[in-house]
C-alpha cells in the first residue's frame, strides 16, 4: 500500500507516533511525484516529510484520490466477484431444477426406467454442483481480501510533494506522523517470596491496530498522553456564596459502598491463570523532562489486530508484611505488604496481577498516595484472622439542664488468629468528629488506640500470637441540641 515501511513506533497511553523511511528515484531539476500512500486513519495535520541532503522539497500536499480513481482501483476486482456471484446463482438454480424435476407426479411421458435412471443419477449431479460452488465460494473469499486491500488503496492519502534534486539520483526520505490506531498499556505483576521483599514485574500491553502488518520495528514506550490538553492551566476566582446541602447517601451506604469496593478490588480467587511468557528484562527506563520512556532492546514484529506483550522493568522493593483489618466496613482481614512510597515512585496507577508465594491472590488497583511515607499493597483476604465488631450499647436521653440530647456507644472488637506463628496486625476503626460547636463528641475508651485527631481515626499496631484472641473497646457519646436533629 506504501512505498515506505514503518521502521520505529513512538508509542503513547492513547496514540503513536510513526516514522517511516522509503527511496524514490528522481531525475535532476524540479518535479512533482507522489512520494507515498498513507492510511487514511493518520492525523494528516502532524505530517512531516525529510529529504537526505541535497534535495529539497516545497508544497506537501495530502489529498485523496477523487471518486472516479477510486471505483477505477477496485472496477477489476469488483467485476471479478460479480462474475462469481452470477456463476453461484446459476448453480443454485440447477439445483433447484434438479429438485424440481425429482417430482414425477406431473410428468405422465416417463416410463420406469427413466424415472428410475433419473433418481439414480441425482445425487452424484447434484453433489458435484455442490462441489463447484465450495470452489467458487473459495474464489470469491479471495477476491473479497483483495477488495479490500484494493479499497485501502483507493482510500488512503496521496503524499504529493514538489521536489528539486541536483543530480539524478535515489532518494532517502523519510515520514512521520500521529496515529490512533496503536497505542499501550501498563500492567504490573506483583511476586511475594519466603524474604522480607516484594518483585513488582512492570509489563505493557502493546496493541496496533493499523491494518499494516509491522516487520523489524523499534519500539519506544511513552507514560504521557498527547492526546491530552498540553495547556497551562488558568485559575479563576473562587467566589463564595451560600447554598443548600444535597445529602446523596447515608453513611450506612456510604460504608457498604466502600466494602463493596474493597470486595471487587482484593477478592482472592481459586483459579489458573494464563501467563504470557515474556524473554528477560527488554526495556532501556530513562525519565526524560515530561515522561518515562522505554525503549524496547532489538527489533520486534506485531501483526495489525495483535498485540505484544513486552516485559519493560523488574524491580525489589523491601516490605514488612502485616494484617489489615477495618470492622467498620467489612468483616474480613487482609494482608498486606507495608513499603516505603520513595521505592515505587515511578508506579503508575493502574491494576496489578498479585501473586503470594507463587498461589495467584487477584486483581488490585495501585493507586499510591505520595504525600504519605508508606502505602501498603493488598495481597487479599487472609482467612487465618477472623475480625467482629459488636454494638454493645446505644442509648439516647435527654440532659435537662443544658437541653440537649445524648446517645452513648459503646462497641466492642474481638480479633482472633488461627495462624500457627505470630502477626503484625493493624486494626482500624473511627470516632465521629464534630462540625459544629454545638454538636459535643465525648471519648470515653479507645482501648490505648492511636487517635488522629484531625479524622478522627482509630489506629492498634500491635503483635497477635498463634491463636490468641485480642479484645478492643470503644466508648463515646454524641450531646447536641434537643430541637435540632443529626444523622448519627
Amino acid at each position: 500500500m506504501s512505498n515506505s515501511i514503518v521502521k520505529q513506533l513512538s508509542i503513547y497511553r492513547q496514540s503513536c507516533f510513526v516514522k517511516r523511511e522509503g527511496s524514490i528515484k528522481l531525475q535532476k531539476g524540479k518535479q512533482n511525484i507522489i512520494l507515498d500512500t498513507l492510511p487514511n486513519t493518520i492525523d494528516k495535520t502532524t505530517l512531516t516529510v525529510s529529504l537526505q541532503e541535497g534535495v529539497s522539497g516545497s508544497n506537501v500536499q495530502v489529498e485523496l484520490l477523487d471518486k472516479d480513481k477510486q471505483e477505477e482501483i477496485t472496477k477489476d476486482v469488483q467485476s471479478k466477484i460479480t462474475k462469481i456471484e452470477n456463476k453461484i446463482n446459476i448453480k443454485n438454480n440447477q439445483i433447484e431444477l434438479w429438485n424440481k424435476n425429482s417430482d414425477f407426479s406431473n410428468h405422465n411421458s416417463f416410463d420406469i426406467s427413466q424415472m428410475s435412471s433419473f433418481i439414480e443419477n441425482l445425487p452424484n449431479k447434484l453433489e458435484t454442483i455442490y462441489e463447484e460452488i465450495e470452489v467458487l465460494n473459495k474464489e470469491k473469499a479471495e477476491l473479497l481480501k483483495q477488495l479490500t486491500e484494493k479499497q485501502k488503496l483507493a482510500n488512503a492519502y496521496q503524499i504529493r510533494i514538489d521536489i528539486e534534486a541536483n543530480q539524478d539520483q535515489e532518494c532517502i526520505y523519510e515520514i512521520k506522523y500521529k496515529d490512533d490506531n496503536a497505542y499501550w498499556y501498563p500492567r504490573y505483576e506483583i511476586h511475594t517470596g519466603d524474604d522480607d521483599q516484594l518483585s513488582i514485574l512492570m509489563k505493557a500491553g502493546i496493541v496496533q491496530n493499523t491494518d499494516e502488518d509491522l516487520k523489524d520495528i523499534k519500539i519506544r514506550l511513552l507514560s504521557g498522553n498527547p492526546s491530552l490538553s498540553s495547556d497551562i492551566p488558568v485559575l479563576y476566582p473562587k467566589k463564595l456564596d451560600f447554598f443548600e446541602p444535597r445529602v446523596f447517601m447515608n453513611m450506612a451506604g456510604a460504608a457498604k459502598a466502600s466494602m463493596m469496593q474493597m470486595d471487587t478490588a482484593m477478592e482472592v480467587l481459586d483459579e489458573e491463570v494464563s501467563m504470557s511468557k515474556v524473554a528477560n528484562v527488554v526495556a532501556q527506563t530513562k525519565m526524560d523532562d515530561t515522561m518515562m520512556e522505554y525503549e524496547l532492546d532489538g527489533t520486534w514484529n506485531i501483526d495489525s489486530n495483535k498485540e505484544l506483550n513486552a516485559l519493560l522493568q523488574e524491580i525489589k522493593v523491601p516490605c514488612k508484611y502485616h494484617v489489615i483489618a477495618i470492622p467498620k466496613i467489612d468483616d474480613n482481614a487482609y494482608l498486606a505488604a507495608e513499603v516505603n512510597i520513595n521505592d515505587i515512585e515511578n508506579i503508575l496507577n493502574t491494576n496489578a496481577t498479585v501473586y503470594h508465594k507463587g498461589s495467584y491472590v487477584g486483581d488490585i488497583y495501585l493507586n499510591p498516595d505520595y504525600n504519605q511515607e508508606k502505602y501498603d499493597i493488598s495481597l487479599g483476604k487472609d482467612e487465618s484472622i477472623k475480625v467482629k465488631r459488636t454494638q454493645k450499647k446505644k442509648y439516647t436521653s435527654n440532659v435537662l439542664l443544658k437541653n440537649q440530647k445524648k446517645t452513648e456507644f459503646e462497641y466492642e472488637i474481638s480479633v482472633n488468629s488461627s495462624k500457627n506463628d505470630k502477626c503484625l496486625v493493624s486494626l482500624i476503626d473511627q470516632v465521629p468528629l464534630s462540625q459544629d460547636k454545638s454538636i459535643v463528641v465525648d471519648i470515653d475508651n479507645i482501648s490505648n488506640a492511636n487517635l488522629n485527631q484531625d479524622t478522627g481515626k482509630l489506629t492498634w499496631d500491635f503483635e497477635l500470637d498463634p491463636k490468641q484472641n485480642k479484645v478492643f473497646n470503644i466508648a463515646y457519646s454524641i450531646s447536641w441540641p434537643k430541637d435540632k436533629q443529626i444523622n448519627i
